[in-house]
């Protein structure tokens, strides 16, 4: 049940970002790439390894811009409350 949750979470807010339907709080500080595990391939963030909290996600790692959230990034992280995707 909490795999379903997490699963669609993530499309909901993959869905949301791809439409522009989330208002972005600018003054977030955004978490450093080296927080995230990224397949540069698809632009697909796999997995987040940083502190829990707001999670900010980059809109570009290393020059490589963000277009996919995996369905199973934030698995298991009880202690992140919200994320937003940076512009």
């Amino acid at each position: 049940m909490r795999n379903l949750r997490s699963f669609l979470a993530s499309i909901i807010l993959t869905t949301a970002l791809l439409c522009g339907c989330i208002a972005i709080d600018t003054s977030l500080q955004e978490i450093p790439p080296g927080d995230f595990s990224f397949d540069s391939i698809n632009g697909t963030i796999t997995s987040y390894t940083g502190p829990g909290g707001e999670v900010i996600i980059p809109a570009q790692i290393g020059n490589i811009s963000i277009k996919h959230i995996g369905e199973s990034v934030f698995n298991g992280r009880d202690d992140i409350y919200s994320n937003f995707q940076a512009k």
